[in-house]
């Protein structure tokens, strides 16, 4: 993650959670995956890519230490920001059926997803909505 930042130079970064659970403590957002790689960009972002003592060898081949400006946590309970995502909606079924392992099965995976999106989105005069947690780590 850290190679990938300082190479990228992001603003923003995009990962999961890490502290999803409470107050619902949903089942699929404790999941140990989920959870570590939430965990593993959190620690990227907040502290090893923008650090000029991690990590010298990079700093050796030319990658500097980079800070990105905000990061979004998607599928957690304590969301402070919501993005209307209908004209991608599309697109998004189309990635989560490409997720087989999880999705393949599902006797109505469209329907389950815009149900939910419906739902995130209602409250803020949204057709289709998806929440997140964002932080600026500054």
């Amino acid at each position: 993650m850290t190679r990938w930042i300082r190479q990228a130079r992001p603003d923003a970064v995009l990962t999961l959670d890490p502290y999803a659970g409470a107050p619902r403590y949903a089942t699929y957002r404790l999941h140990p995956d989920h959870r570590a790689m939430g965990f593993a960009v959190l620690d990227a972002v907040y502290f090893r890519a923008p650090g000029p003592l991690y990590y010298p060898e990079q700093r050796a081949a030319g990658l500097a230490p980079h800070r990105v400006r905000e990061v979004w946590l998607i599928v957690g309970d304590h969301h402070d920001e919501v993005v209307d995502v209908t004209r991608t909606f599309e697109r998004r079924i189309e990635a989560v059926r490409a997720h087989r392992s999880q999705w393949r099965r599902h006797p109505d995976l469209e329907g389950f997803l815009r149900q939910r999106a419906e739902q995130v989105g209602r409250p803020h005069g949204i057709p289709l909505g998806e929440a997140f947690k964002r932080l600026a780590p500054g």
